[in-house]
């Protein structure tokens, strides 16, 4: 295997090590799949951390529903409040990444699951369309 044939991938915690993994494995990895990451931890070190690595070759897949703080929240204000700060900073991310060089559709790919939350079943939903951005080309050369 090349690093253009292998990816890492995952949800939450998951997406947060696919795309450190991503950045400080480049010679390993040549795309990463982010879904739902979980920003938050570790006080967003996330973010410092993108601003500082420099561009690599490859593709980025970067989703999050708009729902990610679900859950039984007796108060709905605090919940949209919650969800718009969490999906805000995703965008951020996005937006690191485009100032790094990355470019939409072509090796950034940023899916806004509108409804969508933080679990299972919302990212089994949207791991069609990843899987097709990563390997579409070689999908369609198998059939």
């Amino acid at each position: 295997p090349n690093k253009h044939n292998t990816g890492i991938m995952g949800s939450s915690m998951g997406a947060l090590i696919s795309l450190y993994a991503f950045f400080r494995h480049p010679a390993v990895y040549g795309f990463a799949g982010v879904m739902s990451p979980s920003v938050w931890f570790a006080n967003r070190a996330i973010l410092d951390y993108l601003e500082d690595v420099p561009y690599q070759h490859g593709k980025i897949y970067l989703d999050a529903g708009t729902r990610e703080m679900g859950g039984h929240w007796p108060d709905q204000t605090i919940l949209r409040s919650r969800s718009r700060r969490y999906y805000g900073r995703v965008r951020r991310i996005k937006r690191i990444l485009a100032k790094k060089g990355y470019r939409p559709t072509r090796n950034l790919l940023h899916v806004e699951d509108v409804g969508g939350g933080h679990n299972e079943g919302a990212w089994a939903y949207r791991l069609p369309n990843a899987i097709r951005y990563f390997l579409g080309a070689t999908l369609k050369k198998a059939e």
